[in-house]
């Protein structure tokens, strides 16, 4: 097993009574669609769609959970049959009870000695299992709070180590009902191969079945990310309440038909999504951040590439009017969503299509802005249009960071043909270190 580029799956059937469990409510704030809200309003300081949407984007890709290695969500998954696994120990004794490898290059790490034996096993049925995001077989602080408040309801920080992961194995098959295994990513090389979208195909997730911390019903931990940054956000700080909420609504889901979801494909769409700004919201940002040299050409240049992504959603009445401005940022924010199968959603499924309208809601808000303010940008003064370049450079960063898409997740400069890019996921049994991406060696494979 190693820490430096993988997360954790649980194999998992389980059967429970759910009759008496207490579920996660929807709130109000998902009930209510961001179409019906004013197309100018800011998503408040507690919303959580950006942080799901990142999430579902960044499903099985080693970059998006080394960035954020601090998981939140839970889903269910599958192995389809013939899928190849590896185990390595260092005796030649059958495992019963033990970690598997998708990549026999993670495994041969664990064959050390002379009686090392390296197990090659082919899945014979579809295999049903639990999914952690984050980097959540690593031993880090705080990885691994998702599988501890599933499994114990509570954090078991102590003891660390060999006999924590054991105890984990324990309740977990307990918890499951049956024997179970998990996969631990691979060594820094190895986990790259799954670096970036699609990521590691072997593993299908449902995202019907996301549940996540994230979930804005969670008070207590929406009340905790106040005080916290993005890289401190921890599920370890849930109450018991909102512990026991989730718990229920995993029980739920595991319990459920897996054709029980309304046949939307959500990792689709949220790369749909990506594909249509992932490049064109830095290059504004590229634009606006140029020395102003001459500040109508520069804001007339903003205008062009406002133009190419708002296009589809103008229409040629009541042009420059204000109803014609708000009927671009509605258009733009719904031409997504609009059409989905509402009635057939799941509980996760609505949370997801909260996220996805919030997302582009605020996009749409940003764009649709900057659009109002430089439609006449030539009977304005330089002085006007270099402030608007001030003013826009800034909403654009706060949206790129709030964003903050795997997409962008890249090394830079391009590593080069001997160099891989690498994201740092922090230390095992210690505190995370930075996540930047950096170049590395192709021969080097320490840790």
């Amino acid at each position: 097993m190693r820490w430096a580029t993988r997360f954790t799956i649980l194999s998992l059937a389980v059967i429970v009574d759910a009759s008496q469990q207490q579920f996660l409510r929807v709130p109000a704030s998902v009930n209510q669609s961001w179409l019906s809200r004013p197309w100018d309003e800011r998503p408040n300081g507690d919303a959580t769609g950006s942080l799901i949407f990142q999430s579902l984007a960044g499903l099985m890709q080693m970059k998006a959970n080394s960035k954020h290695p601090r998981g939140h969500a839970i889903v269910r998954a599958s192995i389809p049959p013939g899928t190849l696994l590896y185990h390595g120990r260092p005796t030649t004794d059958f495992p019963a009870r033990d970690w598997i490898a998708f990549d026999p290059e993670h495994s041969l790490l664990f064959t050390g000695g002379p009686n090392g034996t390296l197990f090659t096993f082919t899945t014979t049925r579809e295999l049903t299992l639990l999914y952690f995001d984050g980097c959540s077989a690593n031993m880090a602080e705080g990885v691994v709070d998702t599988q501890d408040l599933l499994f114990f309801g509570q954090l078991k920080h102590k003891p660390r180590g060999w006999t924590a992961e054991l105890e984990r194995i324990q309740h977990g098959c307990a918890w499951g009902k049956q024997h179970t295994s998990l996969h631990r990513w691979e060594v820094k090389r190895a986990g790259t191969w799954h670096n970036n979208f699609p990521g590691e195909v072997r593993v299908h997730p449902d995202p019907s079945t996301l549940i996540t911390f994230f979930d804005p019903s969670l008070t207590s931990l929406v009340e905790a990310r106040r005080s916290l940054t993005r890289n401190e956000y921890n599920a370890g700080n849930a109450s018991r309440e909102d512990v026991a909420r989730v718990r229920a609504d995993v029980a739920e889901m595991v319990a459920r038909e897996s054709g029980a979801r309304s046949g939307v494909d959500w990792v689709d769409l949220a790369r749909v999504i990506e594909d249509r700004f992932a490049d064109r919201l830095p290059y504004l940002q590229h634009l606006l951040h140029q020395p102003v040299v001459n500040a109508s050409a520069q804001a007339a240049a903003v205008r062009k590439q406002l133009i190419v992504s708002l296009v589809p959603y103008m229409h040629r009445g009541a042009i420059g009017t204000p109803e014609w401005f708000v009927d671009i940022a509605h258009g733009c924010a719904a031409r997504f969503t609009e059409r989905l199968p509402v009635s057939r959603l799941t509980k996760q499924e609505h949370l997801l299509f909260h996220a996805v309208e919030e997302v582009l809601h605020e996009i749409c808000r940003v764009y649709t802005g900057a659009w109002m303010d430089v439609f006449d940008v030539e009977a304005k003064s330089t002085e006007v249009a270099a402030r608007l370049l001030e003013k826009w450079s800034g909403e654009f960063d706060a949206l790129t960071e709030w964003l903050d898409w795997p997409v962008w997740i890249q090394c830079r400069p391009a590593c080069d043909v001997n160099e891989y890019c690498y994201v740092p996921q922090g230390r095992p049994w210690g505190h995370l270190d930075d996540h930047e991406p950096r170049c590395l060696l192709l021969e080097d494979e320490t840790f």
